[in-house]
């Protein structure tokens, strides 16, 4: 299924916060490699648990579902400076995918 969603503030801090959540677990997994340290190796699911614990009300207001289409269009998609810059109320000139019908 291919469907878009305009872009809300909303919906960008959702993708910011996964996606840097997602760095922080990379970043943290290198410091430790690089000093020896035990560490977790699957940042991946780890990643996609904290996706998967976002309410579902919230996912479903931006088109999203706990489901594996959903996890990869959030991580993947590609914020950049351009939508950064973009004024809140102006965001909704920006799409992204979604796998699910928003409420």
């Amino acid at each position: 299924m291919k469907n878009k969603i305009k872009m809300s503030e909303g919906l960008l801090d959702l993708i910011i916060m996964v996606q840097d959540y997602r760095k922080l677990l990379i970043s943290e997994m290198m410091f430790k490699v690089a000093h020896d340290l035990p560490h977790e190796k699957d940042w991946y699911t780890q990643t996609q648990k904290y996706f998967n614990s976002i309410d579902d009300s919230i996912l479903n207001k931006y088109g999203l579902c706990k489901n594996n289409i959903s996890f990869e269009v959030v991580t993947r998609f590609k914020v950049t400076q351009e939508i950064l810059s973009t004024d809140r109320k102006y965001l909704s000139k920006y799409e992204c995918w979604t796998s699910c019908i928003p409420e």
